[in-house]
């Protein structure tokens, strides 16, 4: 039996409770709501309330343990709280499933949290609009890269779902995903005459545009990590038609990284922004681009772009 569930991580209101029961309702699945779970089985007190009388170290222990328990049912849609992922042992837990990451738009989420009340796991000396700016940044890093596929709660649930089970199908397979190595998020403030003046962000969003105008979603993650690259391979291929990676000096030795290329069957453009020949004589061999369909260098911003057009010429020219 295939015993993977859907989960869905995402910040508190986001709407994952919602999605997670129009999603079951659509696929025919049990749900699970890992908060009520802990409810239930905590003589049916409050999330809130076990904060408050026994600490937020003693929930989260009772979330890991919960956790464990109900991954060893049937497939489900499992709907997990906004800071299980916070802890290792829950990520460990959950990487293996098919996560989806739910978001909505950041200030209506803050609303309704402040509409709620001041959560319990707030520090209370600190002004609330800064602590939430804070875990929002910490948590949608780690809920981006657990996540195979991430919808916007944009609409209604009912949307929302269809749109989840649309991609989980594989129906949908307009997405690319676009890699940086090591190093890469200090652009725009190391070697400008190599690397350009523009950032990672800016990069990124120059080509997520050049993708939406192709019809493409671009998902884009950087790690100085070669196992970590590795990792997201793994983990997010399946829910990619192609992939543009930049590996920074990983290119010039890890046999690895491109083992993990050819594993996941997609077509890759390795792409680089310096002109590696006019550089140190090892930064010219790349053993990872014997496993992509074409290697582009020295062209800066404008390398990116010709890596798109090669990837989804490629990709169309696959469709027909």
């Amino acid at each position: 039996m295939n015993k993977k569930h859907i989960i869905l991580i995402g910040f508190k209101a986001v709407g994952k409770s919602s999605v997670a029961r129009s999603l079951a309702q659509q696929l025919n699945l049990n749900l699970i709501d890992l908060d009520q779970e802990i409810e239930r089985s905590h003589k049916n007190l409050s999330c809130r309330e076990i904060v408050e009388q026994k600490g937020e170290a003693h929930f989260r222990e009772l979330e890991e343990q919960t956790l464990e328990r109900i991954l060893k049912s049937d497939p489900s849609i499992i709907a997990l709280g906004g800071g299980a992922i916070l802890n290792l042992k829950n990520r460990e837990l959950i990487k293996n499933h098919k996560i989806v990451h739910v978001t909505a738009q950041k200030s209506l989420v803050f609303e309704r949290i402040l509409a709620g009340g001041r959560p319990a796991y707030y520090d209370p000396r600190m002004p609330m609009r800064a602590l939430f700016n804070e875990l929002w940044d910490l948590r949608e890093k780690l809920y981006q890269e657990l996540a195979m596929i991430s919808v916007e709660n944009t609409h209604d649930p009912e949307t929302t779902a269809r749109e989840i089970a649309k991609q989980l199908s594989g129906k949908y397979r307009e997405n690319i995903l676009l890699l940086h190595g090591p190093n890469l998020n200090l652009l725009g403030s190391r070697d400008i005459k190599q690397y350009g003046s523009g950032t990672l962000i800016d990069l990124e969003n120059y080509v997520r545009d050049l993708a939406n105008k192709n019809g493409y979603r671009l998902s884009c993650y950087q790690s100085n990590s070669e196992g970590h690259l590795i990792d997201l391979l793994q983990a997010k291929a399946y829910f990619h038609c192609g992939i543009i990676i930049n590996p920074g000096a990983l290119s010039h030795y890890s046999y690895a990284l491109y083992d993990a290329l050819l594993d996941t069957r997609l077509p890759v453009v390795e792409v680089h922004l310096s002109n590696l020949d006019e550089r140190e004589k090892w930064r010219r061999q790349s053993v990872t681009a014997a496993a992509c369909i074409a290697k582009i260098h020295g062209k800066k911003l404008d390398g990116y772009r010709e890596a798109l057009e090669c990837l989804t010429e490629h990709l169309n020219n696959e469709k027909n």
